[in-house]
C-alpha cells in the first residue's frame, strides 16, 4: 500500500491536502478524526509486515527441519563410526534448535504485554486488541456500554497504544527473525563439518 510522509507519519495516497515534491502539505493541525485514520491505515500496514516475517519464519523452520533429518540420517548411517565422531552431530543439531525457537517466537503470539514490556507499556488498546478487550470489559453489557459511549479521544488514545504495541513487537520479532537465520547459518556449516568427521572416522576404522 503506498503513501506519502510528511512530518512523521506516512499519510495514505487518498489523503486530503497539498501535494509538493511527493509529500503532503497538511494546512492547520491535524484533527483527531483525521489522525485515528492516519493510525489505522499504520495498523493495516503492519499487518502486512508482520506477514512478511511469518513467511521468512516459516521458510527457516522448513529449512531447519532438513537441518535436523540430515544429522539424524547422517548418526543413523553412521553408527559404526567412533563414538567421538558421532558427538560431532550434536552441534549442528543444538544450533538448528536454537534457530527453531527464535522463529517459534516470532510466530508465537504475546501472553502479558504489561509483564513482558514494562519499560513500553501503554493502556490497554480496547477494540483495538479482542483479547484485551474482553479481559477488561469481561461482559457484553460492558462492552456494548464502551462501545456506545466510545468518543473520538478514546478512539485516538488506543489506537494510537495499538500502534505503539505492533510497533514495539515488530522490532522485538525483526531481531528474533535474525538471531533465527543466524542460527540456521552456523549449523549448516556444522553438519558439515560433523559429516566429514563421521566419514573419516569410518574410513580409518
Amino acid at each position: 500500500m503506498g503513501g506519502h510522509s510528511t512530518g512523521g507519519f506516512i499519510l495514505p495516497r487518498n489523503w486530503a491536502g497539498n501535494e509538493l515534491h511527493g509529500r503532503v502539505i497538511v494546512p492547520g493541525p491535524v484533527d483527531a478524526k483525521a489522525l485515528v485514520e492516519v493510525m489505522r491505515w499504520h495498523i493495516l500496514r503492519a499487518d502486512g509486515q508482520r506477514s512478511g516475517l511469518w513467511t521468512r519464519a516459516a521458510a527457516i523452520l522448513s529449512a531447519n527441519a532438513l537441518v535436523v533429518a540430515g544429522t539424524a540420517v547422517m548418526t543413523s548411517a553412521g553408527s559404526n563410526a567412533a563414538w567421538w565422531s558421532l558427538i560431532t552431530a550434536i552441534l549442528p543439531l543444538v544450533a538448528s534448535l536454537l534457530s527453531i525457537y527464535e522463529a517459534s517466537n516470532v510466530l508465537g503470539g504475546m501472553q502479558d504485554w504489561s509483564h513482558t514490556f514494562v519499560k513500553q507499556d501503554s493502556p490497554k488498546p480496547i477494540l483495538y486488541s479482542l483479547p484485551e478487550t474482553v479481559n477488561a470489559l469481561d461482559t457484553y453489557d460492558n462492552f456494548r456500554s464502551v462501545v456506545m459511549s466510545r468518543s473520538i479521544d478514546e478512539e485516538m488514545g488506543d489506537a494510537m497504544s495499538e500502534l505503539w504495541r505492533i510497533s514495539v513487537l515488530h522490532r522485538l520479532r525483526i531481531h528474533q527473525l535474525r538471531r533465527s537465520l543466524r542460527w540456521f547459518e552456523i549449523s549448516v556449516p556444522l553438519l558439515v563439518i560433523s559429516a566429514i568427521v563421521i566419514v573419516a572416522s569410518l574410513a580409518i576404522s
